[in-house]
């Protein structure tokens, strides 16, 4: 199967090199399609202690911990899919002593320009056939690590399953985030299955820039995809009218699900601010997109953009007189969850299975998202009061804010994780 796979990936590699060439013009893939499609660097000389494989942002921050945790004397290759993904690893590790960050070649080029290892370590959902038989013929120990199969993607799986089979034969260790991940691997066939818990727990948290807290209500819409910024906005302008024509005597009800798992440790922190003078910051997913939504906001209310600013340190939101406030530069959202009340976390309105809840829980905020979040359930299983609901309610859970319990993460979890993909 492996060689019939192989030459189908050719053919289409072949065929599809027009459109990639042309492709390769975007800003956005104009290092990521060469680097990986065309003319990958050749490293098949070299030979690592480890061999770190992600995709992309979220999923090279979510390697932190771990490499840290690797000795220096150990030499280290970690390869990525996307662009922003190669410059996040490039921040963060490019300064760690024998580290090679690298794009990962398309599979028809793997066993020609793809190094050697003693452990390979691929991230969640990268189960590229010839990346794992590659490391295999070469004496690799591979493990998939914080494996995860959504519910909603495990149909597509299933399809596919003998496909998958021959992938995780090459697989020797799986290290998933939860047990419904582990029974839906085991079901595709994988081997050494063992329910570990999510990696991104491990992270630190940590702000880049300290901007001092308001004193009016801040309501963040953080990592927002298109669609939703109406849906926010709508309930925004709704909730505004509500609030001053009841001048923040009116408590609305609203059905919405909640955390059940509520220790007297966090149950008793609500937020004490009044509305009257509420600030909502919209942060959209996607750079490409602020323009975008610039629009959309103004379409609302009146809205400034944090790129105005000239001195971004010096920033009083108290002071900003719009009532929204886009957040249009990148590697700001962090130190908004820092400042911020409310957070309704993107993603999950849209069906796109929600973003990471842990740095929003970290800060005590209020954390309000949408019912899909099928991505991220192993994430939320460790925090501590968050709420997720449709978005015909989300006006009225932001009207009773003050019922509402201040998120925290459980860190239990993150006791082992590290150690045991090490080993």
């Amino acid at each position: 199967m492996t060689f019939l796979y192989y030459v189908l990936i050719c053919i289409v590699h072949i065929i599809s090199l027009p459109f990639l060439c042309l492709l390769s013009f975007k800003q956005k893939y104009n290092r990521s399609i060469p680097f990986r499609f065309i003319f990958p660097l050749n490293h098949s000389k070299e030979h690592y202690d480890i061999w770190l494989h992600a995709c992309s942002v979220g999923e090279v921050k979510s390697l932190q911990k771990l490499i840290e945790s690797i000795p220096l004397d150990k030499s280290l290759f970690i390869s990525v899919i996307t662009q922003t993904g190669f410059n996040q690893a490039k921040k963060l590790y490019s300064n760690r002593l024998n580290t090679t960050i690298q794009y990962l070649p398309f599979e028809t080029f793997i066993p020609f320009v793809s190094p050697s290892c003693n452990k390979l370590f691929v991230f969640e959902a990268e189960l590229w056939l010839m990346l794992f038989v590659h490391a295999k013929n070469k004496g690799a120990v591979t493990k998939l690590i914080n494996a995860r199969i959504s519910t909603r993607s495990f149909k597509r799986y299933l399809r596919f399953k003998f496909f998958y089979k021959h992938i995780l034969k090459y697989i020797d260790f799986v290290l998933s985030q939860s047990d419904n991940d582990s029974n839906r691997l085991k079901i595709l066939g994988a081997n050494n299955v063992e329910t570990l818990g999510n990696i991104k727990i491990t992270n630190k948290i940590q702000v880049n820039k300290n901007y001092d807290k308001p004193k009016r209500l801040i309501i963040v819409a953080a990592s927002t995809h298109e669609g939703e910024e109406d849906i926010i906005l709508k309930s925004f302008k709704k909730v505004n009218q509500l609030w001053n024509m009841s001048n923040n005597k009116d408590s609305m009800q609203c059905k919405y699900e909640c955390n059940q798992w509520i220790n007297n440790k966090y149950n008793s922190k609500r937020i004490e601010k009044d509305n009257s003078n509420v600030l909502f910051v919209i942060v959209p997913r996607h750079p490409e997109r602020f323009d975008e939504v610039y629009d959309i906001c103004n379409k609302y209310f009146t809205t400034i953009r944090f790129s105005s600013f000239k001195s971004k340190s010096k920033i009083k939101l108290d002071n900003i007189k719009e009532k929204i406030l886009l957040v249009d530069s990148m590697g700001e959202l962090i130190n908004f969850y820092a400042i911020s009340d409310i957070v309704i976390l993107g993603g999950a309105f849209a069906m796109l299975g929600g973003h990471n809840p842990l740095e929003v829980a970290h800060f005590d905020n209020v954390l309000i998202s949408g019912t899909n979040i099928f991505n991220q359930k192993a994430l939320f299983s460790y925090v501590y009061n968050y709420y997720l609901i449709n978005q015909d309610d989300l006006y009225k859970i932001i009207i009773s804010y003050k019922e509402l319990y201040l998120s925290a993460i459980n860190e239990e979890f993150s006791n082992n994780i590290i150690e045991k993909i090490l080993n």
